[in-house]
């Protein structure tokens, strides 16, 4: 399954819209930055259908600039629980390689991994996580002063972790602005996540 997601934006490129297409070109969903608008901006989002009526959110929880973590919910308008949550996180391998963060995608009982780089066409990749054991390595310490064996150590790690391969976004170099490919069910019936996921790489790429 191949989704389009085409950014719409200001004189000075920053994005007012998102708007995500079907294969066949159809308008799924569209994704708008309000939190960016507000006094104190933050990345809260709201979610539109195909007609432009509101049908949820994605709310940030509160951050500090000193956590490696950010948490978000999609909240849909007719349902009480979350729909989906996501976890933005940095790791030591992440700072290391000058990746951008890492998410964690919990929709229902299934979990995804997505890994990204800032180069090439393909910028993110989505994996079902393998569990596989990793040591301590302290927050606290230096990065340059971390062990070459360690850090090589949780390279390789990190690598066993992404597990199988289940969909990747694209930045073609023409056309959409990101193409989104998934391979598994759950992923396939779910344009709302890969939206905002999608919206929250794009924010965190342009600085926002």
């Amino acid at each position: 399954m191949t989704y389009n997601v085409h950014k719409l934006t200001f004189s000075e490129g920053r994005a007012y819209r998102y708007i995500i297409t079907d294969e066949s070109g159809a308008t799924c969903c569209t994704v708008e930055p309000t939190g960016l608008s507000l006094p104190d901006p933050t990345r809260l989002l709201t979610l539109c259908n195909a007609e432009g009526q509101p049908v949820g959110r994605l709310e940030p929880a509160p951050f500090t600039p000193w956590w490696w973590t950010r948490h978000y919910a999609l909240i849909l308008n007719d349902q009480d629980a979350p729909q989906a949550l996501i976890e933005e996180c940095w790791t030591m391998v992440d700072r290391i390689l000058l990746r951008p963060p890492s998410y964690m995608l919990y929709l229902g009982k299934e979990r995804y991994l997505a890994h990204g780089s800032h180069y090439g066409e393909r910028f993110y990749e989505l994996f079902l996580p393998a569990e596989v054991e990793e040591p301590a390595l302290a927050e606290e310490v230096p990065e340059e002063e971390v062990p070459a064996g360690e850090i090589a150590e949780r390279l390789a790690l990190q690598q066993q972790r992404r597990g199988e391969k289940v969909g990747e976004v694209l930045r073609p170099p023409s056309g959409a602005d990101y193409l989104i490919e998934v391979e598994v069910e759950p992923l396939r019936q779910a344009p709302l996540v890969l939206a905002v996921l999608v919206v929250l790489t794009d924010l965190y790429i342009h600085g926002l």
